[in-house]
């Protein structure tokens, strides 16, 4: 299937498992990329002071379509766009304003995958959108100091795109035998927990699920796997 995605910098499995390996003692058993399916929009914040002054501030969000945990793009990312998207994405980049030197790189384009390496969606995007934005106000409220303002309102453009962001899974035996995995982020190479952790078993489960579930309705014995 085809798919817009998040390009990753480590797409090699033979450096991710390096990386691993200089950074666990565990020994890896196997690994996969898999790409977990966000929604991204672009969202106003409106700010009322006491004294009734407005402020308004744009920005891009994401937030995954299992649990609707929010991902925020920082305004200082600097988001590239493959040739074949710079049309769909006109009029989203423009929120960005990335320094000379910035931190944050990413890469945007269009690939074509095999199906069971796409997580399932257990939300619909407005539902993600709505719990990104409740997620959203409360780390506005925190970081700005919700005191200083009357009122804090996060509106939502209406106009969402499905986005997939690559992560790959490092599987691995415990001290006891039993198999556990790993989490890696396959844009900054970092190690994932709790949130997009949990998401990702979610959309496992449910795909072994649905695997399991279309296998029996054809008929197909399933105590011969494996």
């Amino acid at each position: 299937m085809n798919i817009i995605r998040l390009i990753p910098n480590f797409p090699s499995a033979d450096e991710v498992l390096e990386k691993f390996c200089r950074k666990n003692l565990k020994t890896p058993y196997s690994l996969e990329m898999v790409y977990l399916p966000f929604v991204l929009f672009r969202y106003r914040i409106e700010r009322t002071a006491h004294w009734g002054k407005t402020q308004n501030e744009y920005g891009l969000f994401m937030a995954d379509l299992v649990q609707g945990s929010p991902v925020n793009v920082s305004r200082a990312t600097r988001l590239e766009v493959q040739e074949n998207l710079k049309q769909e994405f006109e009029g989203w980049l423009n929120l960005l304003v990335p320094g000379p030197n910035p931190k944050n790189r990413a890469a945007i384009g269009t690939f074509r995958v095999e199906e069971d390496k796409v997580l399932p969606a257990l939300l619909d995007a407005r539902s993600a959108v709505q719990e990104g934005k409740r997620l959203l106000r409360y780390d506005v409220m925190r970081l700005a100091g919700g005191l200083r303002y009357r009122r804090i309102e996060i509106i939502p453009e209406p106009q969402t795109k499905t986005l997939y962001y690559p992560y790959w899974i490092v599987y691995h035996k415990n001290r006891k035998g039993r198999m556990e995995f790993t989490i890696l982020d396959g844009v900054t190479g970092e190690k994932e927990k709790d949130e997009v952790r949990r998401s990702v078993e979610l959309a496992l489960l449910r795909q072994h699920d649905g695997a399991s579930g279309a296998a029996v309705g054809r008929g197909e014995d399933q105590t011969g796997a494996g």
